[in-house]
């Protein structure tokens, strides 16, 4: 807020030396009774204030940080704030951990449930195979 407060000091300073400089006319020197005629004569009072209070305010809330910040150090707030970071950070690894190990469990569930319809598929197929050799084994038998 200073820098724009400042700005526009300055930005007014430069329109009452211009205002100042053509009321001069063709005088070889200012006159100092111009001053009394600057367009934002009763400007800059306004904005010297605001700022003296934005920097009042600005070391008053400063202060007061300063004293809140020693205060949660000397309470250990931020140590007890780590632990339970840590804390969530160490359950949060472990839930993520166990979702691993489940997902990795439900694809091997998978493949385990793959394999036994593939081996009861083979199964079917080789007990078929079996009844009808032994179908023909036995219609051999029969006929001969």
């Amino acid at each position: 807020m200073l820098p724009r407060i400042e700005g526009h000091v300055t930005a007014l300073r430069h329109e009452d030396a211009e205002a100042l400089r053509e009321r001069a006319g063709e005088a070889t020197d200012l006159d100092p009774a111009l001053l009394s005629e600057a367009p934002n004569r009763t400007a800059y009072r306004g904005l010297e204030q605001l700022a003296a209070g934005v920097e009042a305010r600005r070391r008053l809330l400063f202060g007061r940080f300063v004293e809140l910040w020693t205060e949660l150090e000397r309470s250990a707030t931020w140590e007890r704030l780590e632990r339970a970071i840590d804390r969530a950070l160490a359950r949060a690894r472990e839930r993520q951990e166990v979702a691993e190990r489940a997902e990795r469990a439900a694809k091997a569930l998978e493949r385990a449930e793959l394999a036994e319809r593939d081996a009861a598929d083979r199964a079917r197929k080789a007990a078929a195979e079996l009844a009808a050799a032994r179908a023909a084994q036995g219609s051999g038998q029969s006929g001969g």
